[in-house]
C-alpha cells in the first residue's frame, strides 16, 4: 500500500478522512469525558478499531483505554489504587484545590473531541511511535498510554504505539518489532519530552540504532520534542485565567499579590534547564503576577525548597505552583507533598499547586504538528548551546564522550537512587561534562 510505510500491501490500514473520523471513537471520547471521575470506564481502541492493531500484553495502551486520567484528587486513580499511601498523596490538596483541579481537568478534556477538526490530513499513513520517557509511577505510565490512546483516536487511519526509554515496558524495542511484525519498514518517531535534554538527544536515537542494527531494511523519521511553542503558554495562560474566576480565588487575591513558582523537572543539561527559565519569564511577561522564581524538583539547582523559600521573601498573599511536567508520576507527587508541608508553615499565605498537563487539547496540536513535521523533513533543532555539540567540536571544558548511558535508575520502588548533584558545588563541577 503506497504512502503505509509498508513494504507490502497488508491488512492494518484503517479507513476514514479526518474531517469523516470514526462516529464510534469520538462518542466514545465524549461519553468518558461528560462522566463523573467515579463512573469513567476503560475503553478498548481495539474493540472500536479490530483491523488497527492486534492485541498483545506488551502493549497494554493500544487494547486499554481512552480515558481522562487525573492526578491528586481524580477519583478514578482513587478508585483504582486504593491503598493508604495513595490516599495520602490525594489527600496534600486541600478540598478546594481538589475541586478546581477536577473542574480544570473536565473543562480542558470536554474540548478535546474537537481538537482533529482542523487538522491537515497527513501525507503518508506510517505508523507513528511515540517514546516517553518511563517511570516506576503506575499513574504516570497510564497516563502516557491513554495519551497515546487518544492521539490514535483523533486520527484512526494509521497506527500510533506508544512505548517507554526506561523503567517500565513496552520498551523501544518491543515497540519497534511490533511495527516490523506488521510489515512496516518507515516508522515515524516522536520523543513526548519537554525539552531536548540528554534522553532526546542521544538516549532515544542510541536505542533506535540498536533497533536499526537488527532491522538493517527499517528508517526511521525522528522529530522534535514539544519545546517552547505559543500553544504551550497558551496552556498555562489559560489555566492561570481559571484561578482568577471566584469560585477558585474567594479571597480575591490580585495578581500583583501572587507569586508564580514554575517547577521544572531538571536536567543534566544546561541547554535544556535554561529552556525552563525562557518559558517561565515568557508566561510572566505581561500577567501582572508580582514576580516569577523558578526552580526544580531535581538535578540542577536551586530545588523545589529553596524556590519556596525564596518565594517566601516576598511576601506574596498567594504562591501559585506550577509543576511543568506532561503527566503525573513520583516527582509530580512529591511537588504536590512539599507544596502542602511549606503551606502548614505559612498560614497567611495561599499555596495553590496546579496540576501536570495531562491530556490538554494543546498537546495534541503539538503533537500533530510535530508528527507532520517527520513526514515533510522540517525537523529543526536549535543546537548551538548543547554540551553534546560543544564537546565534538573540541570546547574547552573537560570530559569524556561516550554514546552509551548507564541507566542507574533503581528498579526497586522501594531503593533511593543517589543523588549525584545533592549540592550545588557537585552540580557546577560536573553539569558541563559529557559522560
Amino acid at each position: 500500500m503506497e504512502g503505509d510505510g509498508r513494504s507490502e500491501p497488508g491488512s492494518a490500514s484503517v479507513e476514514g478522512k479526518p474531517e469523516r473520523r470514526s462516529g464510534a471513537i469520538m462518542a466514545a471520547i465524549v461519553s468518558i469525558v461528560n462522566q463523573e471521575p467515579e463512573s469513567r470506564v476503560r475503553v478498548s481502541v481495539d474493540s472500536l478499531n479490530p483491523s488497527l492493531v492486534s492485541p498483545t500484553p506488551a502493549f497494554p495502551a493500544i487494547g486499554q483505554s481512552v480515558k481522562m486520567a487525573k492526578h491528586c484528587g481524580h477519583a478514578a486513580s482513587r478508585l483504582e489504587n486504593d491503598s493508604s499511601a495513595q490516599r495520602q498523596v490525594f489527600n496534600v490538596r486541600s478540598v478546594s484545590e481538589m475541586v478546581f483541579v477536577d473542574s480544570l481537568l473536565k473543562r480542558e478534556s470536554q474540548a478535546l473531541p474537537a481538537v482533529a477538526s482542523d487538522w491537515s490530513p497527513l501525507p503518508y499513513q506510517r505508523p507513528l511511535l511515540l517514546i516517553g520517557h518511563g517511570t516506576r509511577d503506575d499513574d504516570g505510565r497510564q497516563q502516557l498510554l491513554d495519551f497515546a490512546a487518544a492521539y490514535q483516536a483523533l486520527d484512526t487511519r494509521r497506527p500510533v504505539i506508544p512505548c517507554f526509554l526506561e523503567l517500565t515496558e513496552p520498551t523501544i524495542q518491543q515497540g519497534v518489532d511490533r511495527c516490523v511484525a506488521e510489515g512496516y519498514t518507515d516508522l515515524s518517531v516522536l520523543p513526548i519530552l519537554l525539552f531536548a535534554a540528554r534522553h532526546n538527544k542521544f538516549d532515544v536515537t542510541n536505542e533506535l540504532d540498536r533497533a536499526r542494527q537488527r532491522h538493517p531494511h527499517i528508517r526511521f523519521h525522528y522529530g522534535r520534542h514539544f519545546g517552547i511553542t505559543p500553544l504551550m503558554l497558551n496552556l498555562w495562560q489559560t489555566r492561570l485565567a481559571e484561578l482568577d474566576r471566584p469560585e477558585h480565588n474567594p479571597k480575591h487575591r490580585d495578581r500583583a499579590d501572587t507569586l508564580l513558582l514554575f517547577v521544572g523537572r531538571g536536567s543534566s543539561d544546561p541547554d535544556a534547564n535554561s529552556d525552563v527559565y525562557k518559558l517561565a519569564r515568557l508566561l510572566w511577561e505581561g500577567s501582572g503576577y508580582q514576580t516569577v522564581e523558578t526552580c526544580f524538583i531535581g538535578i540542577t539547582h536551586p530545588r523545589l525548597e529553596e524556590g519556596l523559600r525564596r518565594a517566601g521573601l516576598y511576601q506574596p498573599k498567594r504562591i501559585i505552583v506550577l509543576p511543568y511536567f506532561l503527566f503525573t508520576g513520583i516527582l509530580v507527587k512529591k511537588i504536590a507533598t512539599i507544596a502542602a508541608q511549606y503551606q502548614a508553615t505559612v498560614p497567611n499565605t495561599d499555596i495553590v499547586c496546579l496540576p501536570e498537563m495531562g491530556l490538554h487539547p494543546h498537546l495534541f496540536n503539538i503533537l500533530r504538528e510535530r508528527e507532520l513535521e517527520t513526514q515533510t523533513g522540517q525537523v529543526q533543532m536549535n543546537c548551538e548551546m548543547c554540551k553534546f555539540r560543544l564537546a565534538a567540536l573540541g570546547d574547552t571544558h573537560p570530559h569524556s564522550h561516550s554514546h552509551t548511558h548507564p541507566h542507574t535508575h533503581p528498579h526497586d520502588p522501594t531503593q533511593v537512587a543517589p543523588d549525584p548533584y545533592a549540592e550545588p558545588s557537585q552540580y557546577h563541577q560536573r553539569i558541563w561534562q559529557v559522560p
